[in-house]
C-alpha cells in the first residue's frame, strides 16, 4: 500500500532496490544519502543523554557551529547550550585522565599542595 498527499510519484521516491540501479550504488558508504546527513541513529540502549549530546552535536555541525541558530533550532536557550558544551568538555577531560575525580588540593595561586 502506498498512501500520499499528493504530487507524483517518482523512482527517487521509492527504495533502492525497487529502482533500476545496484544496491550498492544506492548505499556506498563513502557517498552518505542526504537522508543520512539530515538523520540521526541511534542504537537500542542509547541513554537519553547519549541522545541529547548526539543530537546537540550533530545541529552545530548542521549550523557551522553557529551556537546562537543551533539554540533556536533545538529550542533551548544560548546559555543552556553553552552549559551542555561545558558539560560536554569536561566529561571528555575525566575520560581522557588530565582531570581525575578527586581534584589535588591546591594551594592560593592555583599551584598544587
Amino acid at each position: 500500500m502506498i498512501l500520499a498527499g499528493e504530487g507524483t510519484l517518482e523512482m527517487k521516491h521509492l527504495p533502492a532496490f525497487l529502482q533500476n540501479r545496484p544496491l550498492a550504488a544506492a548505499t556506498a558508504p563513502d557517498a552518505p544519502a542526504a537522508e543520512d546527513r539530515d538523520t540521526i541513529r541511534l542504537p537500542i540502549g542509547a541513554t537519553v543523554g547519549e541522545a541529547e549530546k548526539e543530537l546537540i552535536l550533530r545541529t552545530l555541525e548542521h549550523t557551522n557551529n553557529n551556537k546562537t541558530r543551533a539554540a533556536e533550532i533545538l529550542g533551548i536557550s544560548l546559555k543552556t547550550l553553552h552549559n551542555k558544551l561545558r558539560e560536554y568538555k569536561r566529561e571528555g577531560r575525566r575520560r581522557s585522565g588530565r582531570i581525575g575525580l578527586a581534584a589535588e588540593p591546591r594551594a592560593r595561586g592555583g599551584k598544587p599542595r
